[in-house]
């Protein structure tokens, strides 16, 4: 998050309030549905899932910013 808000001050400084807003409601979300996923398919899956979805905005990240290594 950090490091997402500070390329973001750089790129567009209007979207941090909006940043800050879905960080907030995604986070809500996201603890939710561990908590069912990890109830229905276990821990395993639901560490799976979480691990998927670091490296796709681990993925995006760079993407964003062009680091290529």
């Amino acid at each position: 998050m950090p490091a997402g808000l500070r390329l973001l001050r750089a790129r567009a400084p209007q979207m941090v309030t909006w940043a800050w807003g879905i960080n907030g409601a995604l986070s809500v979300l996201g603890a939710t549905l561990a908590i069912f996923m990890a109830m229905n398919w276990g821990f395993n899956v639901t560490l799976l899932a979480a691990s998927a979805i670091y490296l796709l905005a681990w993925g995006s990240l760079k993407l964003a910013t062009g680091v290529t290594t």
